[in-house]
């Protein structure tokens, strides 16, 4: 169900489809009827914003939270790039997250990435296996982000370097599917525990 670490798939890297997870994540606008989906999973359909064959999934850092989104027919043969936790230090970002270089943006986005622990994944109630060697680290990238965007008032284009982990599925079988996951991160002002379930459905073959 899950793609390997070491393996590509439709022609990426688990580093390379990070990067373009956080380009798409930090592109979103926050101003929309669509709420971004760092901060809500429910009121905006999975399909949003998602092109392609592989769509990007995350949702808020929260101690436990229902993503319910059956209705929305994912189709068949979609594969799922899934945020489990993450982490990114960026050019536009305020302290302690902001930095220019790419050297200081690593040892930040990799700081932080190394104190999240108890990370899980089940999918159909099935666990994940070594879940630890999916933890993936970027070189810097450049993204654009609106004005407001996630992280600020002010967009505009910007560099950043990821860490975090991160599980490409590979396209599930006709039916309703669970995906439980979360884990902890370990930050300055305390542990912010992370437990989702998503619930999603995906259409027939055609």
């Amino acid at each position: 169900m899950v793609v390997p670490f070491k393996a590509s798939f439709r022609g990426k890297t688990y580093v390379e489809w990070e990067v373009a997870f956080w380009q798409w994540a930090l592109s979103l606008p926050v101003n929309s009827t669509l709420r971004h989906p760092f901060s809500d999973c429910e009121s905006r359909p999975i399909s949003s914003w998602q092109t392609g064959i592989v769509w990007f999934w995350t949702a808020p850092d929260s101690p436990s939270m229902t993503c319910d989104q059956q209705r929305t027919i994912i189709p068949a043969g979609t594969a799922i790039f899934l945020s489990l936790l993450g982490i990114e230090a960026s050019s536009l970002e305020a302290p302690p997250f902001l930095a220019e270089s790419a050297t200081e943006q690593k040892q930040i986005a990799t700081s932080y990435g190394s104190k999240i622990s108890n990370v899980f994944c089940t999918i159909d109630d099935v666990k994940v296996q070594n879940i630890a060697t999916y933890r993936t680290t970027t070189g810097q990238f450049t993204f654009l982000a609106p004005s407001p965007w996630a992280y600020g008032e002010k967009g505009g284009q910007g560099t950043a370097v990821a860490d975090g982990y991160f599980l490409l599925l590979k396209p599930l079988s006709p039916g309703a599917h669970k995906i439980h996951y979360g884990g902890v991160f370990h930050t300055p002002v305390g542990e912010l525990p992370k437990d989702i379930t998503l619930l999603i459905t995906v259409g027939a073959n055609r």
